[in-house]
């Protein structure tokens, strides 16, 4: 997935109108770059979006897994301590994140990295969509359950692309309390085990515990 230019746009647009960016730690899920139609040379050449974006905030921070100029972060490792952020976003990232265990890891990564009073910037494939794009798929129903763990819903539309509908979810948190358990989060979260594993499963060790 990635971005395009209104995803860029709907993420300025969010981060300006729910937080204050020049005093916001801002985390990238995954080092996100984009054909951006506003800035793009004759060439047509991809801009990582840290290079657009990275002066507008306090910190700017990009996660994976390699790269340069990226801070190195496996997300399905339950690392609850490693970040404190205001803004994070996460633009067809986490439903690339593998196995079970460690796809409930990154979620509970998030929701422990983020502030009281930040905003966390979803955009990611929905159920019926992007086939083969991914085994995890988010649904209304899962973003709508943030509420009952501390979140405020600000936005959550669905957005058309040429190779499927996306949803867009924008949430605030507003009060630390516990993250989901491993059941109710499974129980929202569309799975499609058709999709082959793309990692690699460690026999001794299959659900990345």
């Amino acid at each position: 997935m990635g971005y395009v230019t209104r995803t860029l746009r709907n993420v300025m647009l969010a981060t300006n109108n729910y937080v204050d960016p020049k005093v916001s730690v801002l985390l990238e899920l995954g080092d996100q770059t984009s054909f951006n139609d506003l800035i793009r040379n004759d060439a047509g050449e991809k801009y990582r979006i840290k290079s657009i974006m990275h002066n507008y905030f306090k910190e700017y921070h990009t996660l994976d897994l390699q790269g340069e100029d990226v801070t190195i972060t496996d997300l399905s490792v339950y690392s609850p301590d490693l970040f404190k952020a205001n803004i994070i976003t996460n633009i067809g990232t986490t439903e690339h994140v593998e196995y079970e265990q460690g796809q409930y890891n990154c979620w509970r990564n998030l929701h422990s990295w983020l502030e009281v009073g930040g905003i966390m910037i979803h955009e990611l494939p929905e159920v019926g969509s992007w086939p083969g794009h991914g085994r995890y798929f988010t649904t209304r129903e899962f973003f709508n359950s943030f509420e009952n763990y501390g979140y405020k819903i600000l936005e959550l539309d669905d957005h058309i692309w040429d190779l499927g509908n996306t949803l867009w979810c924008v949430m605030k948190k507003v009060e630390e309390v516990p993250f989901m358990d491993y059941e109710t989060f499974f129980s929202l979260m569309h799975f499609d085990n058709s999709v082959p594993f793309a990692g690699t499963i460690d026999t001794n060790n299959p659900k990345n515990l």
